[in-house]
């Protein structure tokens, strides 16, 4: 076990507590700025109507166009993710999504040893080999630029699903 602690900006009493929560979870939300207790409520228990429109994001309509087209001629899609938690997650997430919805789909954990974070060219080259012309890239991609040039040379589609920073390019 490491001697990791963790340090709250502060340490946060609500003016009242009928929610029931334990003092560190209260903290953890103040921290994000939920301070209010039916912010907290709603935020620990949403709804769809409580989400912001994806459609509202980029090129979403687009995503969804095409893996609609790959579904109807039978193309299998790829699931692309980053090895960490939130990659894993995310491929784990969208891969039950689309397996209930009859996608053909495989998916694919990079080895963060051999080949490193993010999009590698192996994983491009083994989608190429196995010929996956559908590849949906979850937490990693946004910054992976050459290694897209080079899938769409060898005609394979992306769609970048990613919560980081893209590059000025």
């Amino acid at each position: 076990m490491n001697n990791t602690k963790w340090i709250y900006r502060s340490d946060y009493t609500p003016k009242k507590n009928s929610l029931s929560l334990d003092k560190d979870i209260i903290n953890i939300l103040y921290n994000r700025g939920i301070t209010e207790e039916d912010d907290i409520e709603k935020f620990l228990h949403c709804s769809l109507d409580d989400i912001t429109d994806p459609f509202q994001m980029t090129d979403v309509k687009k995503s969804v166009d095409r893996i609609l087209a790959a579904r109807e001629i039978g193309e299998t899609i790829w699931i692309y993710g980053d090895y960490d938690v939130d990659g894993t997650t995310s491929v784990a997430m969208m891969y039950l999504f689309l397996k209930k919805h009859n996608t053909n789909i495989e998916y694919y954990i990079p080895c963060r040893y051999n080949e490193g974070y993010g999009i590698s060219l192996t994983g491009i080259d083994y989608a190429k080999a196995n010929n996956f012309s559908l590849i949906i890239s979850l937490d990693c991609g946004i910054r992976a630029i050459n290694q897209i040039d080079y899938a769409n040379e060898n005609n394979i589609d992306f769609i970048i699903c990613d919560h980081h920073t893209p590059s000025n390019e």
